[in-house]
Parts: C-alpha cells; structure tokens; sequence
C-alpha cells in the first residue's frame, strides 16, 4: 500500500511537472509572438515617418521641415531640411518702410558654409514633431523649389 502511495505521488509529480514545462513553453511563445508584434509595428512606424514631411518644433523658436532618415537614441536625424527665414523686402515706393516676409530656405543654400542638407538633432532641444499632408503650404513650397 505504501509502495501504491509512492507510485501514485511520483506519477503525480510527473503529470505536473509536465504540465508545468508545457504551460512555460506556451508562455515563452507568446512572449516571443508580442515582441515580434510590437517591433514590426513600431518598424512601421517609423518606416511611415520617413515617408511624409515632418515639422520639428525646437526649445529655441526654431522649426525644421524634413524627411526623418534615422532615429536613434541620442538624435533625430533629418534630411531634405528646410526652415523658416525672414527677408526685408525694399519698399515700392520712396519714402514707404521696408517690409518683412517669411521664406523657405534649404539647409545649405543660404549659409557660406554649404551645410550638407542632412541635421542631425537632440532629442532633449525637439518640443514636438507634426507629420504634414501633402497639400500643406509648406510642402508644395518646397515641391516646386526641386
């Protein structure tokens, strides 16, 4: 009798503990699955991003229009930049004052340096970044500048 108990006991534990391993394996494959999900879905993400135009609001005042070409941990990575300039127009008139105009200029036309037009740009100097349509102002600006 007390060799039935110990036969019973020990198939029991065998029962659990393969149900056990069972119930890990299963835990372990949705684990995997989530991941996999989350990281194609954020790749996606991204891969969206890249296709639109962005604007990047920054702490100084400054904005940047561009494409995202990268995103890594320290820097948002730009290319195709354009910003907001201001531009004194002379008067048409003698004796009116001159005026103030708002132009989109490319990274690297404008300044004698020749910035490559590719900014690299700290994550702790963006306020916020807004995707814009195709019919905005500022992209069909610079669709017809190319």
């Amino acid at each position: 009798m007390v060799e039935e108990i110990k036969e019973q006991n020990t198939s029991e534990t065998k029962k659990n503990c393969g149900v056990s391993k069972r119930l890990i394996l299963w835990l372990i494959i949705l684990l995997v699955v989530v991941a996999l999900t989350i990281v194609f879905a954020v790749s996606q993400e991204k891969e969206k991003m890249t296709d639109v135009w962005q604007a990047v609001f920054l702490t100084n005042g400054q904005t940047y229009f561009g494409r995202i070409a990268g995103m890594g941990d320290k820097f948002l990575t730009l290319k195709d930049v354009h910003y907001l300039q201001t531009q004194t127009v002379p008067p048409e008139k003698e004796g009116e004052e001159p005026t103030q105009q708002l132009v989109l200029a490319k990274l690297g036309e404008q300044e004698f340096y020749k910035a490559e037009n590719t900014m690299k740009i700290n994550w702790d100097h963006i306020l916020f970044m807004e995707s814009l349509e195709s019919d905005s102002q500022v992209v069909q600006t610079i669709e017809q500048n190319k």
